[in-house]
């Protein structure tokens, strides 16, 4: 008998398994989702998708980076730069009464832009008034320029002529009345507050217009009490004008202020008013109330230059 016959040899072909169109995941035996393949039971539960961490290829996306700065600037040229900055800063600081962020641990110029949003996020939350500032710099410093405005809607300020007319006759407060008449030569000269025997200022041309109303009514009951009204105010500021014309008023200003001994309440406001004029005189020697006033808004604005 043939053995080979018998027993198919050499006709043996090997079974093949289905083949499948699919590409096999490339982690091991893991049965993918919703696949019918044999030896996976169903399960309710939905599988959890599987899938790296976003942040381990995207977060560089998420980083900032300071950009690099070129500069034409000598290193002698940027650390005078930043020594007028910080000086500057420093007044800046003082007269708003807030403490800067410490921004050594930053690099040129890095630690100045962040110093000024420092300083622009503190002085709005506490000054109202405050406008902006800017940073300027010139052939020979780099500084501070401050900017608030004040705004007086309808307001208009005047000398208080008939107190001081009054004051000036009172023996007992004659060392307060000094004091106050070096404080409204001050606005008198300096602030050019409009005094109403000025022609050119507007009460003047008020009380010339009530002048004429008076003339030119009927008499009545109140028509010579008018008249006396008028009369007075004219003799008072005459009287007035010629002691605050007097510009030694105003280089005896600070002896007058650091004199001066307070003996009531009365006395304490006015050295205080005194002392807040000096001030103003000593920081803006030259400075009117008027500088702005072609402004749209006709907004009263102090420019601070922190040198």
């Amino acid at each position: 008998m043939n053995y080979a016959t018998q027993h198919h040899i050499g006709n043996y072909q090997h079974t093949r398994t289905e083949t499948t169109t699919a590409i096999a995941p490339t982690v091991g035996r893991v049965c993918q989702l919703d696949a019918k393949t044999k030896g996976c039971k169903p399960s309710a539960e939905r599988q959890a998708e599987v899938r790296t961490d976003s942040n381990a290829t995207n977060g560089i996306l998420k980083c900032t980076f300071l950009p690099k700065l070129k500069t034409a600037k000598s290193v002698q040229a940027c650390q005078k730069t930043e020594r007028d900055f910080h000086k500057s800063l420093s007044k800046l600081a003082e007269h708003h009464s807030i403490e800067p962020m410490q921004t050594q641990d930053f690099e040129f110029p890095y630690n100045i832009v962040l110093s000024m949003w420092d300083m622009e996020t503190k002085v709005k939350r506490t000054n109202i008034n405050w406008e902006g500032f800017k940073l300027i710099q010139d052939s020979k410093k780099t500084y501070f320029t401050s900017e608030e405005r004040y705004n007086t809607g309808t307001t208009l300020y005047y000398i208080p002529v008939v107190p001081l007319f009054q004051i000036l006759k009172d023996q007992k407060r004659k060392k307060t009345a000094q004091l106050l008449l070096s404080v409204c030569s001050y606005l008198y000269h300096i602030a050019q507050i409009p005094y109403y025997r000025q022609e050119e200022s507007y009460l003047y041309w008020l009380y010339e217009m009530m002048n004429d109303w008076v003339e030119q009514d009927e008499e009545t009951a109140e028509t010579e009490t008018n008249k006396r009204e008028l009369r007075n105010a004219e003799y008072i500021g005459d009287k007035v004008e010629q002691k605050l014309f007097n510009l030694i008023n105003l280089k005896v200003f600070e002896k007058r202020l650091n004199r001066f001994k307070s003996v009531d309440t009365f006395d304490s406001e006015c050295w205080k008013i005194a002392r807040n004029a000096f001030a103003l005189y000593t920081e803006y020697p030259s400075e009117n109330i008027f500088r702005n006033a072609t402004l749209p808004e006709k907004d009263l604005m102090i420019m601070t230059r922190m040198k």
